[in-house]
């Protein structure tokens, strides 16, 4: 179970990353004097995904916690 906790975690952790990637490409598409809408509104997209993938990861490691918490209590 250690192993699962480990591995959502570095999952989280790399989506983490990636969303920040994502929103710093889209700040700079945005303030950028000639924005492509089109990479911008891609951009936009990829952000929101990233960040509903990462609430379903996180969700799924709390859940694996409390339950490995609760197993090491029995």
């Amino acid at each position: 179970m250690g192993d699962l906790i480990s591995e959502y975690t570095e999952l989280l952790q790399q989506q983490e990353l990636r969303i920040q990637t994502v929103s710093a490409e889209i700040e700079a598409l945005k303030t950028s004097q000639s924005p492509s809408s089109a990479r911008l509104e891609e951009a936009m997209e990829e952000c929101s995904r990233l960040k509903y993938r990462f609430n379903i990861l996180s969700r799924a490691l709390q859940k694996e916690r409390a339950r490995c918490g609760h197993s090491e209590v029995n």
